[in-house]
């Protein structure tokens, strides 16, 4: 697929789209350049008519001159690792006097709502789980209770108390095809899934950047009725 990044540029109330085949893996390196180079950087781009989809776009940056402000998100490590994410967004206010530099949080979707539309247009996606999405019943039947996984499930109760519980569900699709669930199918059971972890181990919670990491999960508040994903 390669590391296909989008940049919004908005300057003097105009505002444009550039694509670059290559460029979600180097964006931390384009805004550790500063200002001034980050803007030369982008318009050296090649000018598109369309953001991609979330599919597709791995990265990407909104420059606001006018307002001073940039959302980015991207780069190979600050992507996948939270810690080194918010290293790297200290350092950048010094280097970007007097801008406002966030991470784009909703990646494409962001630059989208930049430029006035309506984000569904680059949320659309061919491969959507049409069975979560349109059924009324719980996508994944049972849980299984694991040591090592990559995906957490952490619970704060109405006392207090969380729990964190490390959970894996294999549905047999056929007979060669094995389907590991992820969060969004795990939650599809509702409120009930609070009382079907209840019935499972607890696990330690690891530390970032550990090799036990899980690279997916949930957080579910009980008092609060927050859910995280």
């Amino acid at each position: 697929m390669g590391n296909r990044a989008n940049y919004v540029l908005i300057e003097q109330g105009q505002k444009q789209i550039f694509f670059s085949r290559w460029g979600a893996l180097t964006i931390p390196a384009v805004l550790l350049s500063g200002p001034e180079e980050t803007l030369k950087y982008i318009r050296e781009l090649e000018s598109d008519d369309a953001l991609m989809t979330n599919v597709f776009a791995e990265g990407g940056i909104l420059y606001n001159a006018d307002e001073r402000r940039v959302l980015f998100w991207g780069g190979e490590s600050t992507a996948a690792y939270p810690y080194l994410r918010r290293l790297l967004l200290k350092l950048l206010p010094i280097l970007w006097q007097g801008w406002s530099i966030d991470w784009a949080m909703y990646g494409v979707a962001d630059l989208a709502d930049a430029l006035g539309w309506d984000v569904w247009e680059v949320l659309k996606d061919m491969s959507d789980d049409t069975a979560f999405l349109t059924g009324s019943g719980p996508v994944i039947e049972t849980l299984h209770s694991q040591q090592e996984t990559d995906m957490l499930i952490s619970v704060r109760s109405r006392t207090g108390e969380v729990r964190d519980y490390r959970v894996s569900s294999d549905e047999n699709f056929d007979d060669s095809l094995y389907y590991l669930a992820r969060p969004y199918l795990l939650l599809s059971h509702g409120p009930e899934l609070l009382s079907l972890l209840a019935t499972h181990s607890t696990a330690p919670l690891p530390k970032e950047g550990r090799n036990q990491e899980p690279d997916s999960g949930a957080f579910i508040d009980e008092e609060t009725h927050a859910l995280w994903v």
